[in-house]
């Protein structure tokens, strides 16, 4: 199977959506590989897993992040589940900002600077069973 890579700023982009499900897919050289975004409403009930995600993330070189999934504090990326990726050369493996009470476990992050990372608003969130 080939990555996906066309060039672009973001590999899979889910915007203010429920009930979807990303699976399987190889993901190469995006600055962000999964943008799971609430705006201008929220974004819930999402499955990512089982992806492979790899950046090429370098410390002088922008910022580049597996999983992102935020919001601001009137719509929250909510009650998704991020389990069994595998994330590696990137600068922030997985990022949420306004996630409130998702599920992130099973996930192995490589060669990065920050594994997982909680900002802004995010609450009720649990985190089992990553390697960092």
């Amino acid at each position: 199977m080939r990555p996906l890579n066309l060039g672009v700023t973001l590999g899979i982009t889910i915007r203010s959506s429920e009930g979807n499900l990303v699976k399987g897919n190889m993901i190469d050289g995006y600055l962000y590989g999964i943008y799971l975004v609430a705006s201008p409403s929220d974004s819930l009930d999402n499955t990512i897993d089982s992806n492979d995600i790899t950046g090429r993330y370098s410390s002088s070189a922008s910022p580049y992040y597996g999983i992102y999934a935020g919001g601001s504090v009137s719509a929250a990326a909510q009650n998704n589940a991020i389990s069994n990726n595998k994330i590696q050369d990137v600068q922030t493996g997985i990022e949420m900002s306004s996630g409130r009470n998702n599920v992130v476990t099973g996930n192995e992050i490589q060669s990065g600077y920050y594994g997982l990372r909680l900002t802004s608003e995010s609450s009720e969130n649990t985190i089992t069973n990553n390697l960092f």
